[in-house]
């Protein structure tokens, strides 16, 4: 992306504007103030940056290499019990399929039949 999109994107983000209550031509210009100085700041080379940031070669930027999922469940996870699970959250049996969801009363159907979610406006 041209720096002067990402100058337009984020100028009115990290300049912000002179007032909170500003009217669409003071916007205008402004939107053309902003999106300069923030070019601007764009172009200061990165050594001059890095004066303020420290940062250190060493430090890893990326998530280590894993075999799977650590923390966030996978779809087969779901379907299995927390027993019947390895060290590494994946599922060894799955659960079984005779169970049966929304029977009786409470089905998404017979729950609202009848009844109106929102009232009519008058």
């Amino acid at each position: 992306m041209p720096l002067s999109n990402l100058a337009k994107i984020f100028g009115p983000t990290i300049t912000g504007y002179s007032t909170t209550e500003i009217s669409p031509t003071a916007m205008l210009t402004e939107t053309r103030k902003q999106q300069m100085i923030v070019e601007a700041l764009m172009k200061i080379p990165s050594d001059y940056w890095n004066s303020f940031v420290k940062v250190d070669s060493e430090t890893k930027l990326f998530t280590p290499q894993s075999r799977g999922l650590l923390s966030t469940p996978s779809t087969e996870s779901l379907r299995t019990p927390a027993s019947a699970r390895d060290n590494h959250g994946v599922g060894v049996s799955r659960v079984s399929s005779r169970r049966k969801f929304f029977t009786g009363q409470n089905t998404p159907t017979n729950r609202w039949r009848g009844k109106k979610f929102f009232e009519t406006p008058t």
